[in-house]
């Protein structure tokens, strides 16, 4: 009896350690939809703002996810990046 609750226990364990590790890369997907969703957002905010001033930012994929990633700071090194360019 004690050897049958303790092949059972280990097999949960087992279990739940491979549960854990398979969901781990939807985790990750998760996170970069996310974030690229806020970069996209502070992007074309940041864009209408600076349609004012003749000053954009352009949408690929190394701005989306430096703008959100980083936030804020992450598009001010982006502007200042595209101002040292011009």
């Amino acid at each position: 009896m004690a050897d049958t609750v303790w092949t059972i226990l280990i097999v949960l364990a087992v279990l739940a350690v491979l549960v854990g590790v398979l969901l781990r890369p939807y985790r990750v997907i998760k996170s970069v939809a996310v974030k690229s969703g806020i970069g996209i957002a502070l992007l074309f905010l940041f864009n209408y703002v600076g349609g004012l001033v003749s000053f954009s930012l352009p949408f690929n994929v190394v701005t989306v996810l430096t703008a959100g990633y980083l936030g804020v700071p992450g598009i001010l090194f982006l502007s200042y990046l595209q101002y040292m360019a011009r």
